[in-house]
C-alpha cells in the first residue's frame, strides 16, 4: 500500500547529510539531528515529504490520540519495514543479520 509513493533517498554528496541523507544547513557536514551521531549506520527507506502518502502514515502513527487509528498506521508502517528488511538488509550491511532491534520515536508501547 505504501510501496508505490516511496522517494529515492539522496546519495551521499556535498550539501546531503551522510547520516540521515537530509539537508543540513549550509556549511555543515551533517544536519543539527545527526550531529553526534556521525559514526551510526542509518539505512533510509524513502523521503518523507509533505503532504504526500508515507508523511501522511507517518503523522498520524505519530501523533494521533486514537488508538485504533495508530494502530492501524503502525501496522502498515512495519509492513513497510518488514519488506525493506526482508528485501534489501543484508546487501545494506554487507552480510546476514542475527538481530534487529527497532528504537521507537516516543515513549508508548507498540502493538
Amino acid at each position: 500500500m505504501l510501496r508505490p509513493g516511496l522517494l529515492p533517498i539522496a546519495g551521499i554528496q556535498p550539501g546531503v547529510c551522510p547520516v540521515c541523507r537530509s539537508a543540513p544547513a549550509d556549511g555543515y557536514p551533517t544536519c543539527y539531528e545527526c550531529r553526534d551521531h556521525r559514526h551510526v549506520s542509518v539505512v533510509p527507506i524513502s523521503m518523507s515529504v509533505h503532504p504526500q502518502h508515507l508523511h501522511h502514515h507517518l503523522r498520524h502513527y505519530k501523533d494521533d490520540s486514537s488508538a485504533v487509528v495508530r494502530q492501524r498506521f503502525t501496522l502498515r508502517l512495519a509492513a513497510l519495514l518488514s519488506l525493506f528488511l526482508d528485501r534489501h538488509l543484508d546487501r545494506c550491511l554487507g552480510g546476514p543479520v542475527d538481530l534487529i532491534a527497532t528504537v521507537p520515536s516516543v515513549a508508548r508501547d507498540a502493538p
